[in-house]
């Protein structure tokens, strides 16, 4: 949901989600009953259609940022921003339920 001047702006879903490849690690320890991971391996972005004139292919943060690390330039692919200096739509429970902005990768 975008939160724009004029209103909640609903994105519909494209039926395509752009993903990056996890790949475990090592084995899990624990600490006082709590099972700590080691931190995964991150491999290919997959399901990233090509760009297209006009569009905007909204994605997870990660994918987002593991894109532009990589050195892919793609100005069309944006995440949103739900951190607080975007200053996000809450509900009564603090949870994000609108963004008002979009961040380049």
């Amino acid at each position: 949901m975008l939160a724009t001047p004029t209103g909640m702006r609903m994105v519909p879903p494209s039926g395509t989600v752009a993903r990056v490849v996890v790949h475990p690690c090592g084995q899990p320890a624990e600490a006082d009953g709590v099972r700590i991971e080691p931190p995964p391996i991150y491999g290919d972005v997959v399901g990233l259609p090509p760009p297209r004139a006009g569009t905007f292919h909204i994605v997870s943060q990660i994918t987002a940022l593991l894109l532009r690390q990589r050195g892919m330039s793609r100005p069309d692919v944006v995440f949103p921003g739900s951190g607080p200096q975007f200053a996000p739509v809450k509900d009564q429970r603090q949870r994000v339920i609108a963004v008002t902005a979009l961040v380049q990768s």
